[in-house]
Protein backbone atom coordinates (compact mmCIF):
# COMPACT_ATOMS: atom_id res chain seq x y z
CA UNK A 1 0.00 0.00 0.00
CA UNK A 2 1.29 3.73 -0.68
CA UNK A 3 3.00 5.84 1.68
CA UNK A 4 2.81 9.40 2.21
CA UNK A 5 5.61 11.77 4.27
CA UNK A 6 5.48 15.13 5.78
CA UNK A 7 7.98 16.88 7.61
CA UNK A 8 8.18 20.19 9.05
CA UNK A 9 10.02 22.23 11.61
CA UNK A 10 8.31 22.74 15.06
CA UNK A 11 8.79 25.92 17.35
CA UNK A 12 6.74 27.31 20.12
CA UNK A 13 6.91 30.51 18.62
CA UNK A 14 5.72 29.80 15.61
CA UNK A 15 1.89 31.43 16.59
CA UNK A 16 3.03 34.05 19.21
CA UNK A 17 0.95 36.99 18.55
CA UNK A 18 2.53 40.15 17.80
CA UNK A 19 4.88 39.60 15.28
CA UNK A 20 7.10 42.03 13.17
CA UNK A 21 5.99 42.41 9.60
CA UNK A 22 8.45 40.58 8.05
CA UNK A 23 7.80 37.58 10.26
CA UNK A 24 4.07 38.00 9.51
CA UNK A 25 4.93 37.64 5.45
CA UNK A 26 6.81 34.34 6.62
CA UNK A 27 3.96 33.02 8.82
CA UNK A 28 1.80 33.28 5.89
CA UNK A 29 3.97 31.68 3.69
CA UNK A 30 4.36 28.76 5.86
CA UNK A 31 0.41 28.45 6.26
CA UNK A 32 0.17 28.29 2.65
CA UNK A 33 2.69 25.63 2.68
CA UNK A 34 1.10 23.34 5.30
CA UNK A 35 -2.13 24.36 3.19
CA UNK A 36 -0.99 22.28 0.59
CA UNK A 37 0.21 19.83 3.13
CA UNK A 38 -3.57 19.37 4.20
CA UNK A 39 -4.69 19.11 0.57
CA UNK A 40 -2.10 15.87 0.54
CA UNK A 41 -3.46 14.52 3.20
CA UNK A 42 -7.22 14.72 2.72
CA UNK A 43 -6.47 13.62 -1.03
CA UNK A 44 -4.68 10.52 0.51
CA UNK A 45 -7.05 9.87 3.17
CA UNK A 46 -4.63 8.07 5.50
CA UNK A 47 -5.51 4.69 8.00
CA UNK A 48 -2.97 5.40 10.36
CA UNK A 49 -0.60 7.81 10.95
CA UNK A 50 3.04 7.35 12.69
CA UNK A 51 5.02 10.35 13.58
CA UNK A 52 8.45 10.43 14.20
CA UNK A 53 9.38 13.05 16.67
CA UNK A 54 12.18 14.59 19.53
CA UNK A 55 11.33 14.56 23.30
CA UNK A 56 11.90 18.01 24.48
CA UNK A 57 12.27 16.23 28.62
CA UNK A 58 8.37 15.11 28.57
CA UNK A 59 8.75 11.74 28.41
CA UNK A 60 12.01 10.51 28.97
CA UNK A 61 14.31 11.45 31.47
CA UNK A 62 17.41 10.60 32.76
CA UNK A 63 17.02 8.09 35.17
CA UNK A 64 15.91 5.54 32.25
CA UNK A 65 16.74 6.95 28.74
CA UNK A 66 15.98 5.28 25.96
CA UNK A 67 17.26 5.96 21.98
CA UNK A 68 13.58 5.20 21.02
CA UNK A 69 10.59 4.66 22.52
CA UNK A 70 6.88 3.41 21.22
CA UNK A 71 4.19 5.32 22.43
CA UNK A 72 1.23 2.59 23.04
CA UNK A 73 -0.87 4.97 24.48
CA UNK A 74 -0.05 8.71 24.72
CA UNK A 75 -1.74 12.11 25.79
CA UNK A 76 -0.42 14.94 24.46
CA UNK A 77 0.68 17.41 27.48
CA UNK A 78 -0.48 21.52 27.62
CA UNK A 79 2.86 22.79 27.06
CA UNK A 80 3.90 26.34 25.22
CA UNK A 81 3.48 25.77 21.83
CA UNK A 82 1.24 22.23 22.04
CA UNK A 83 -2.41 21.02 21.65
CA UNK A 84 -3.33 18.91 24.74
CA UNK A 85 -5.36 15.38 24.26
CA UNK A 86 -5.53 12.19 23.44
CA UNK A 87 -3.69 10.97 21.11
CA UNK A 88 -6.28 7.63 18.94
CA UNK A 89 -2.97 4.98 19.53
CA UNK A 90 -5.05 1.21 17.99
CA UNK A 91 -3.31 -0.56 20.41
CA UNK A 92 -3.00 -3.77 18.73
CA UNK A 93 -0.78 -2.54 15.87
CA UNK A 94 1.27 -0.74 17.78
CA UNK A 95 2.34 -4.08 19.61
CA UNK A 96 2.31 -5.33 15.91
CA UNK A 97 4.40 -2.88 14.97
CA UNK A 98 6.88 -3.11 17.88
CA UNK A 99 7.41 -6.64 17.61
CA UNK A 100 7.94 -6.91 13.89
CA UNK A 101 10.80 -4.14 14.36
CA UNK A 102 12.04 -6.04 17.38
CA UNK A 103 12.62 -9.01 15.31
CA UNK A 104 14.02 -7.00 12.41
CA UNK A 105 17.07 -6.40 14.86
CA UNK A 106 15.72 -2.73 16.44
CA UNK A 107 15.28 -2.25 20.03
CA UNK A 108 12.23 -0.56 20.80
CA UNK A 109 11.29 0.30 24.35
CA UNK A 110 7.46 0.57 24.82
CA UNK A 111 5.51 3.30 26.88
CA UNK A 112 1.96 2.25 27.72
CA UNK A 113 2.19 5.77 29.38
CA UNK A 114 3.49 8.35 26.98
CA UNK A 115 2.87 11.92 27.21
CA UNK A 116 4.03 14.13 24.27
CA UNK A 117 5.08 17.11 23.62
CA UNK A 118 4.81 20.09 21.57
CA UNK A 119 7.36 18.34 19.29
CA UNK A 120 4.87 15.60 18.34
CA UNK A 121 1.44 17.46 19.07
CA UNK A 122 2.28 20.83 17.25
CA UNK A 123 3.12 18.49 13.68
CA UNK A 124 0.02 16.74 14.04
CA UNK A 125 -1.97 20.02 14.69
CA UNK A 126 -0.66 21.72 11.73
CA UNK A 127 -0.85 18.74 9.29
CA UNK A 128 -4.02 17.14 10.22
CA UNK A 129 -6.25 19.60 11.97
CA UNK A 130 -6.79 17.51 14.67
CA UNK A 131 -4.47 15.78 17.36
CA UNK A 132 -6.87 12.91 16.94
CA UNK A 133 -8.22 12.83 13.35
CA UNK A 134 -6.79 9.76 12.89
CA UNK A 135 -5.27 6.66 14.09
CA UNK A 136 -1.95 7.85 15.35
CA UNK A 137 1.73 5.87 16.15
CA UNK A 138 4.23 8.28 18.04
CA UNK A 139 7.90 7.27 17.90
CA UNK A 140 9.89 9.38 20.41
CA UNK A 141 13.68 9.88 19.52
CA UNK A 142 16.39 11.02 22.52
CA UNK A 143 18.02 13.86 20.63
CA UNK A 144 19.33 15.71 23.33
CA UNK A 145 20.77 14.26 26.04
CA UNK A 146 24.12 12.26 25.64
CA UNK A 147 24.41 9.49 24.60
CA UNK A 148 22.72 10.48 21.34
CA UNK A 149 21.40 7.11 19.21
CA UNK A 150 23.96 7.17 16.54
CA UNK A 151 22.84 7.67 13.03
CA UNK A 152 22.41 4.54 11.62
CA UNK A 153 20.95 3.15 14.29
CA UNK A 154 18.39 6.15 13.44
CA UNK A 155 17.90 4.31 9.80
CA UNK A 156 17.78 1.21 10.64
CA UNK A 157 14.71 2.10 12.80
CA UNK A 158 12.89 3.87 9.76
CA UNK A 159 13.72 1.45 7.81
CA UNK A 160 12.26 -1.78 10.30
CA UNK A 161 9.12 0.56 10.71
CA UNK A 162 8.92 1.43 7.14
CA UNK A 163 8.88 -2.53 6.10
CA UNK A 164 6.20 -2.85 8.31
CA UNK A 165 3.92 -0.28 7.32
CA UNK A 166 4.60 -1.67 3.80
CA UNK A 167 3.40 -4.73 4.25
CA UNK A 168 0.33 -3.15 6.47
CA UNK A 169 -1.88 -3.07 3.08
CA UNK A 170 -2.68 0.63 5.43
CA UNK A 171 -2.54 4.01 3.80
CA UNK A 172 0.12 5.25 5.95
CA UNK A 173 1.48 8.99 6.58
CA UNK A 174 4.54 9.15 7.95
CA UNK A 175 5.45 12.92 9.60
CA UNK A 176 9.03 13.87 10.79
CA UNK A 177 9.25 16.85 13.11
CA UNK A 178 11.79 19.12 13.76
CA UNK A 179 15.54 19.13 12.85
CA UNK A 180 17.18 22.24 11.04
CA UNK A 181 19.39 24.56 12.87
CA UNK A 182 18.45 25.78 15.95
CA UNK A 183 20.77 25.86 18.84
CA UNK A 184 18.23 25.97 23.09
CA UNK A 185 19.09 25.68 26.04
CA UNK A 186 18.19 22.37 27.41
CA UNK A 187 18.28 21.96 31.50
CA UNK A 188 21.65 20.04 32.70
CA UNK A 189 21.64 17.40 35.77
CA UNK A 190 23.64 20.10 37.21
CA UNK A 191 20.61 22.63 36.10
CA UNK A 192 19.57 25.09 39.51
CA UNK A 193 17.78 25.51 41.13
CA UNK A 194 17.30 22.04 42.30
CA UNK A 195 14.44 21.30 41.32
CA UNK A 196 15.42 21.82 37.73
CA UNK A 197 18.08 19.28 37.86
CA UNK A 198 15.44 16.71 39.80
CA UNK A 199 13.20 16.96 36.71
CA UNK A 200 15.63 16.24 34.38
CA UNK A 201 16.61 13.06 36.05
CA UNK A 202 12.79 12.24 37.29
CA UNK A 203 10.83 14.26 35.33
CA UNK A 204 7.23 13.16 36.63
CA UNK A 205 8.37 10.34 38.45
CA UNK A 206 9.05 12.53 41.14
CA UNK A 207 7.01 15.86 41.27
CA UNK A 208 4.41 17.18 39.28
CA UNK A 209 4.99 20.52 41.18
CA UNK A 210 8.64 20.71 39.57
CA UNK A 211 7.22 19.60 36.18
CA UNK A 212 4.75 22.39 36.11
CA UNK A 213 7.05 24.93 37.25
CA UNK A 214 9.79 24.12 34.72
CA UNK A 215 6.50 24.20 31.85
CA UNK A 216 6.46 27.83 33.19
CA UNK A 217 10.59 28.16 33.53
CA UNK A 218 10.43 27.09 29.51
CA UNK A 219 7.83 29.36 28.24
CA UNK A 220 9.39 32.24 30.00
CA UNK A 221 13.08 31.05 28.54
CA UNK A 222 11.64 30.48 25.23
CA UNK A 223 9.96 33.82 24.88
CA UNK A 224 12.55 35.84 26.02
CA UNK A 225 15.03 33.73 24.09
CA UNK A 226 13.25 34.46 20.89
CA UNK A 227 13.00 38.42 21.73
CA UNK A 228 17.07 38.44 22.29
CA UNK A 229 18.61 35.94 19.72
CA UNK A 230 17.41 38.01 16.62
CA UNK A 231 19.53 40.87 18.22
CA UNK A 232 22.10 38.86 18.56
CA UNK A 233 21.85 38.97 22.22
CA UNK A 234 21.86 35.43 23.21
CA UNK A 235 24.87 33.07 23.49
CA UNK A 236 23.50 30.81 21.09
CA UNK A 237 25.19 29.73 17.51
CA UNK A 238 23.01 31.55 14.45
CA UNK A 239 20.64 29.82 12.59
CA UNK A 240 22.66 28.02 9.63
CA UNK A 241 20.47 28.37 5.74
CA UNK A 242 23.38 27.25 4.04
CA UNK A 243 23.31 23.93 6.41
CA UNK A 244 19.84 23.52 6.32
CA UNK A 245 19.05 23.67 2.48
CA UNK A 246 21.43 21.20 2.40
CA UNK A 247 19.99 19.01 4.43
CA UNK A 248 16.82 19.46 2.83
CA UNK A 249 18.12 19.00 -0.60
CA UNK A 250 19.63 15.86 0.93
CA UNK A 251 16.79 14.34 2.18
CA UNK A 252 14.90 15.18 -1.48
CA UNK A 253 17.53 13.59 -3.56
CA UNK A 254 20.15 11.41 -2.39
CA UNK A 255 19.73 7.52 -0.55
CA UNK A 256 19.15 7.92 3.10
CA UNK A 257 22.13 5.79 4.05
CA UNK A 258 24.78 9.22 2.74
CA UNK A 259 23.89 9.62 6.34
CA UNK A 260 24.86 7.25 8.64
CA UNK A 261 28.28 8.49 9.03
CA UNK A 262 27.59 12.47 9.78
CA UNK A 263 29.65 13.67 12.71
CA UNK A 264 27.29 14.27 15.74
CA UNK A 265 29.69 17.00 16.95
CA UNK A 266 29.69 18.87 13.32
CA UNK A 267 25.71 18.81 13.53
CA UNK A 268 26.09 20.94 16.60
CA UNK A 269 29.05 22.76 15.72
CA UNK A 270 27.33 24.12 12.23
CA UNK A 271 23.78 23.68 13.13
CA UNK A 272 23.22 23.98 17.20
CA UNK A 273 22.05 21.48 19.79
CA UNK A 274 18.72 21.06 18.18
CA UNK A 275 20.10 20.42 15.10
CA UNK A 276 20.17 17.11 16.37
CA UNK A 277 16.40 16.68 15.69
CA UNK A 278 17.11 15.66 12.20
CA UNK A 279 17.59 12.63 13.48
CA UNK A 280 13.22 12.65 13.76
CA UNK A 281 13.65 13.32 9.99
CA UNK A 282 16.43 10.90 9.00
CA UNK A 283 14.00 7.86 10.35
CA UNK A 284 10.66 9.09 8.88
CA UNK A 285 12.67 9.34 5.44
CA UNK A 286 13.67 5.99 6.12
CA UNK A 287 10.63 4.62 6.47
CA UNK A 288 9.07 5.80 3.28
CA UNK A 289 12.02 4.48 1.36
CA UNK A 290 11.90 1.32 2.15
CA UNK A 291 8.72 1.25 1.71
CA UNK A 292 8.99 1.57 -1.94
CA UNK A 293 10.37 4.45 -4.59
CA UNK A 294 9.19 7.83 -3.74
CA UNK A 295 9.43 11.13 -4.82
CA UNK A 296 10.25 14.19 -2.77
CA UNK A 297 9.81 17.92 -2.97
CA UNK A 298 10.76 20.76 -0.45
CA UNK A 299 7.96 23.11 -0.51
CA UNK A 300 9.07 25.56 2.04
CA UNK A 301 12.11 27.11 3.25
CA UNK A 302 12.92 30.40 5.79
CA UNK A 303 15.24 31.30 8.27
CA UNK A 304 13.36 32.79 10.94
CA UNK A 305 15.46 34.16 13.90
CA UNK A 306 11.99 35.53 15.70
CA UNK A 307 11.15 31.58 15.91
CA UNK A 308 14.78 30.48 16.96
CA UNK A 309 14.80 27.93 14.34
CA UNK A 310 15.41 27.32 10.37
CA UNK A 311 11.76 26.61 9.48
CA UNK A 312 11.30 24.02 6.42
CA UNK A 313 8.60 21.77 5.07
CA UNK A 314 9.01 18.50 2.79
CA UNK A 315 6.33 16.17 1.50
CA UNK A 316 7.05 12.88 -0.74
CA UNK A 317 4.90 10.24 -1.48
CA UNK A 318 5.67 6.37 -2.96
CA UNK A 319 5.55 5.87 -6.63
CA UNK A 320 4.81 1.91 -6.24
CA UNK A 321 3.44 0.19 -9.59
CA UNK A 322 -0.56 -1.45 -9.13
CA UNK A 323 -0.02 -4.43 -7.22
CA UNK A 324 3.57 -3.82 -5.91
CA UNK A 325 3.79 -3.98 -1.87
Amino acid sequence: MPVALISLSHSPLIDLPGQPPRVAHVKRELDRAMERARALVNRFDPELVVIFAPDHLTSLFMDMMPPFCLGVRAKAIKDFGGTPGTLNVPMAFALELAAAVQADGVDLPLSFDMRVDHGTSQPLWRVLGEIDRYPVIPILLNCHELPLPPIRRVRLLGEAVGRVLAASRRRVLVIGSGGLSHDPRFPQLDAKPRWAGDFVLHGLHRSRIAHWLMLQEVKRRTVAFGKRFPQGLEDARPLNPEWDRQILERLATRPIEQFDHEDPDAITRDAGTGGQEIRALLAAMAAISAAGSYKAVVDFYEPVPEWAIGCGVLHAETTLEAGQI
